[in-house]
């Protein structure tokens, strides 16, 4: 098996790379993704929190709805 003289690693021979190191460099050199531009941002900005103000208070209404349910089958 060889051995990385970098890290440290014992890694297989069909490998070719050490796999820590490798991942290391390639984690590293990965571009940043492009920055939302302002008037993309915002749109963004305005599903999420419209998402937010819909989907909480449905789920609210959905775990009362189960509760309302569940009382008038226990009566």
């Amino acid at each position: 098996m060889p051995f990385c003289k970098t890290c440290g690693t014992y890694f297989p021979k069909s490998l070719g790379v050490c796999p820590t190191c490798n991942a290391h460099e390639v984690l590293h050199t990965q571009d940043e993704p492009p920055a939302l531009a302002p008037e993309e941002q915002k749109k963004f900005l305005l599903r999420r929190w419209l998402s937010i103000c819909v989907l909480v208070p449905g789920l609210i209404g959905f775990i009362y709805l189960i509760y309302y349910i569940m009382f008038q089958l226990k009566s």
